[in-house]
């Protein structure tokens, strides 16, 4: 039996943990390894950490370092196993995952990296979505062919479709530490969009494996880094669109990518509009409309080039204009 690494990045995760760590620790594949990585917590995470005697759980702390790629990245190279699992601190694993997973992934060795459907809670535990792969209906088309555990994805296809949406859940996937050793870790540069960009890295070079089953829980709250700083977010999603521009690609998918950072470029411009930074918004409403036209681009940068008062007075002659229109023959 393989030794697997699981990986835990925490920040102020002292409400969440403790139940996180028993659905790891309760896992039915036992050749654990249990790495958390305490990345600067203020909330008594490390005491908590402390009260736990199992002797597969490995505790680092280091400062905080604003994000989950460093301590994940600590992580991987303090693990001593073949695989890595990857789990956050607040999500909930589902009994049965790991040996599951690692079944799939040791009957086919060559695959870059193997993950699962998920659920999706909110702080509470409430359920907020069952499935959350159910909403990718395009998976059906890019499985190359089914396994004996799930399926397997072509690396190429795998790829183009990342572009649409990211349907890996990072607590989800289990991968080969050789994989990480040649791909590279996490882009500690990334405050967001760090896991898509390294599951690009990984289905530009290898097949991936996909378990049509729920087998984690992504809990959602206020705390969680998808539901802070929007505009760093943004930024970051807009980063990783940038960098696969710069790569070999077809007309087909760099078409979809311009397009993705069109949309990405125009939802940017709209938070700097409601900050009042009319400038900015309509720079990326410009940049917007040279990756890919649109009418909602193109109104933004009218809206952001006339001043208030210019575009109130052509809202009232256009109405004026139009109460002042004769009356059609109904004949």
């Amino acid at each position: 039996m393989k030794l697997v690494s699981v990986i835990i990045p925490a920040f102020n995760a002292a409400r969440y943990l403790p139940a996180t760590l028993q659905t790891v620790i309760r896992q039915d594949y036992e050749n654990l390894e249990i790495i958390v990585i305490d990345d600067g917590s203020t909330d008594g995470t490390p005491e908590i950490l402390d009260s736990l005697t199992d002797p597969r759980l490995r505790f680092i702390g280091t400062e905080n370092s604003g994000g989950p790629s460093r301590p994940r990245n600590i992580g991987i190279r303090a693990a001593k196993g073949d695989y890595v699992c990857f789990c956050d601190a607040d999500d909930l694993k589902c009994k049965g995952k790991i040996a599951r997973q690692m079944r799939q992934i040791s009957r086919e060795p060559d695959l870059g990296l193997v993950f699962s459907d998920y659920g999706v809670i909110d702080d509470k535990g409430n359920q907020l979505r069952r499935s959350a792969v159910a909403q990718h209906s395009f998976l059906d088309r890019i499985a190359s062919r089914p396994t004996a555990d799930g399926f397997r994805f072509h690396g190429t296809s795998a790829y183009r479709w990342l572009m649409r949406a990211n349907y890996i859940g990072t607590s989800s996937v289990v991968m080969p530490r050789r994989i990480l050793a040649k791909v590279g870790g996490f882009d500690e540069t990334l405050f967001a969009a760090e896991d898509i960009d390294l599951w690009y890295r990984v289905a530009r070079n290898y097949d991936i494996g996909f378990f049509p089953a729920v087998l984690h829980h992504y809990r959602r709250h206020a705390g969680s880094i998808s539901c802070q700083n929007a505009r760093r977010q943004m930024d970051s999603r807009i980063e990783v669109n940038r960098r696969l521009l710069s790569q070999e690609l077809t007309s087909t998918m760099r078409r979809d990518i311009e397009r993705k950072m069109a949309s990405l470029l125009r939802a940017h411009a709209y938070h700097w509009e409601r900050q009042g930074d009319h400038r900015l918004a309509r720079r990326c409403y410009l940049d917007s409309l040279r990756k890919s036209p649109s009418r909602s681009a193109l109104r933004g940068v009218i809206k952001t080039w006339a001043p208030p008062a210019v575009l109130r007075r052509l809202r009232k002659g256009c109405q004026r204009r139009h109460t002042d229109l004769p009356e059609q023959d109904p004949r």
